[in-house]
C-alpha cells in the first residue's frame, strides 16, 4: 500500500469514526476547559501545524496537555486537519523529563492495522512544543505554540 493510498484509508477512517463518537465535540470540551490551567510547565493549550517528511502533506494541529497525575505520565490529547476539511483526534500518554529549561517527553500508542505504533519525541522550551512522529507508513514532525 503507498503512502497517499494509507493516508486517504486513515483519513477517511477517522472522519467516519470522529462522527460517530464526536471525538471532536470531546476535544472541543477540553480546549475550553484547558483555558483555566495555568501556563506552567508542559500542561495547558498548544496550536500549531504538523508535516509529514515522507509526502509533504500538512495541516493544523492542536494539543491539550493534562497536569500531571502524580507521576512522570502526562496525557497529551491532539487534534489534527488534513486537506482543510477532514481531522481526527486522538491521545497518547507520554513520559514528561522536566529539564532546567522546559521539558522533554515520549511516549507511544498503537493505532491497530491503519499505522503500527505511532511514537512521538520532543521538547518544550519557553512557549514552544518541537517534536517528531512515526509510524509504520509515515513519519514527520510538530511546531505548536502556546496559546495563552
Amino acid at each position: 500500500m503507498t503512502p497517499s493510498s494509507f493516508l486517504s484509508r486513515c483519513a477517511a477512517a477517522c472522519l467516519a469514526a470522529s462522527s460517530l463518537t464526536s471525538c471532536g465535540v470531546g476535544f472541543q470540551s477540553r480546549w475550553s476547559q484547558a483555558k483555566t490551567l495555568p501556563a506552567t510547565g508542559v500542561q495547558g493549550r498548544w496550536a500549531g501545524t504538523w508535516k509529514s517528511d515522507v509526502n509533504g502533506h500538512t495541516g493544523k494541529l492542536r494539543c491539550v496537555v493534562s497536569p500531571p497525575k502524580g507521576s512522570d505520565e502526562q496525557t497529551f490529547l491532539y487534534r489534527a486537519t488534513w486537506m482543510k476539511v477532514l481531522a481526527a483526534t486522538f491521545k497518547t500518554a507520554k513520559t514528561v523529563t522536566p529539564k532546567t529549561q522546559g521539558a522533554t517527553f515520549v511516549g507511544e500508542k498503537n493505532l491497530g492495522v491503519l499505522g503500527g505504533t505511532f511514537r512521538c519525541k520532543g521538547s518544550i522550551q519557553d512557549d514552544h512544543f518541537q517534536a517528531t512522529y512515526e509510524s509504520a507508513v509515515d513519519h514527520g514532525v510538530f511546531a505548536l505554540d502556546r496559546v495563552k
